[in-house]
Parts: C-alpha cells; sequence; structure tokens
C-alpha cells in the first residue's frame, strides 16, 4: 500500500489517457452561441468535474495523512530479528532469500513464508531434520515479528488512512473515467476534460502534451 500511494498519480494510465488525448487533438468546431449553450444543458460532464472538484481535496488530505503515517510506521518499526537471516547452510533447498536493503544492497533474509518453504522442502532429504527444525523455529520468530508489525501499521494510522483513502481513490477513479468517456460537445468540456488528463501525466513529463492541455484550458474558459 505505501508504495502505491507514490505511484497513483505519477504514472499515465495508459489506455484511457492516450485514448483521451487522440481525442483532444482532433479538432473541435466552433459551434453558435444558441448550440453551445444546448450542448452546455445536456453535457453532463460539468456535474461529473464538479463532483470530482469537491472530492479531490479530501483525496489530497489523505495522501499527505497516509505518507505521515508511513513515516511514523518506518520510523517506529522493529529491526528484523537474527532469526531472519540464512547462513549458507539454508541454501540449496529451492526456496530464495534475496532481496535488498533499503540503500539497495543485497541481503539475505527470509519472512515466515520463506522459512516454512525451506521446512517444506526437507521433506524426505536424509540428515536435514535439524534444518527442517531450525527453519520452523525461524518461522515462529518471523510470525511474532510480522504480528508486531502489524500491530505498528494500526496504531500509527497506516491501516485506516490507507483504507479511507483507497476508498476516495475509487470514486476518483470512477469520476475520471465517466468524464473522459463522454464525447466533446462544448469547449467547456474540453476544458474540464483537459484537467483530469493532467492527472494522468508523471509531473515534468510529456511536455509538448502539457502544453497542449494547457492551451486548451484556456480557450475552455474558467472552472476553478
Amino acid at each position: 500500500m505505501a508504495d502505491s500511494l507514490k505511484n497513483r498519480r505519477a504514472v499515465l494510465k495508459a489506455g484511457a489517457a492516450l485514448g483521451t488525448i487522440a481525442a483532444l487533438v482532433v479538432p473541435v468546431a466552433i459551434l453558435p452561441k444558441e448550440a453551445e449553450a444546448a450542448a452546455l444543458i445536456n453535457s453532463p460532464v460539468p456535474a461529473l468535474w464538479e463532483r470530482w472538484r469537491a472530492i479531490k481535496p479530501e483525496y489530497t488530505r489523505l495522501t499527505a495523512e497516509a505518507e505521515a503515517a508511513r513515516d511514523r510506521y518506518l520510523a517506529a518499526q522493529p529491526a528484523l530479528p537474527r532469526e531472519a537471516y540464512a547462513g549458507p547452510q539454508h541454501f540449496g533447498f529451492g526456496v530464495s532469500f534475496l532481496d535488498k536493503t533499503p540503500s539497495g544492497q543485497l541481503m539475505r533474509w527470509g519472512m515466515a513464508s520463506h522459512w516454512r518453504g525451506l521446512a517444506s522442502a526437507c521433506e524426505g532429504i536424509e540428515y536435514s531434520h535439524w534444518v527442517r527444525d531450525d527453519a520452523l523455529h525461524r518461522a515462529a520468530v518471523m510470525d511474532r515479528w510480522g504480528d508486531e508489525c502489524d500491530a505498528l501499521r494500526d496504531s500509527s494510522g497506516v491501516t485506516s488512512i490507507g483504507d479511507r483513502l483507497a476508498a476516495i481513490e475509487d470514486q476518483l477513479n470512477a469520476l475520471e473515467e465517466q468524464i473522459l468517456a463522454e464525447p466533446i460537445r462544448t469547449m467547456n468540456d474540453v476544458s474540464m476534460q483537459a484537467k483530469i488528463v493532467r492527472e494522468y501525466l508523471w509531473p515534468g513529463g510529456w511536455q509538448e502534451v502539457v502544453a497542449f492541455i494547457n492551451r486548451l484550458e484556456q480557450v475552455g474558459g474558467p472552472n476553478g
């Protein structure tokens, strides 16, 4: 969950966004004022846009809270117990313990599931009972460590805030999909859809597309 918080709007949602960008680059006919007004009345985009605008601040607030909760959790997270670390005697049983430290260095350690996998791999192998028993002991230690981490996630707010953030995110996703699925009826629709498309783009990337969207927003008129 924590990693997804940073990634959610940092990548292009390729299918919807690319399709919408392709639609936006098609020239839009300038309608007579009467036709424009009628289309504006019939278009559902403004109402969807207002719902999106009402939800977005809560998403932004919860994202900041989730990141703060994650920082609290990481600052208090208990260190891996020594039983997590695998030695040469544990390799060769078809179980991988390779992972990376936060600094990017490879380390060899295992969660409870790794150690149970190693214990299972020992079945039927002669003279491996001591490795199996050691692995089961390590699995029990890692279970306790995992329970402690789960409790810390709850007490630091990671779990509850993450659940609320996911619910808000689902609402935003649904509204964005509805807005982008609507045909372009007015330049006002273009402006609102352009704002949604920009949410899909990596900040600082796709400079030409962002510049084009900025121009479309200016043509579409003020929408907050």
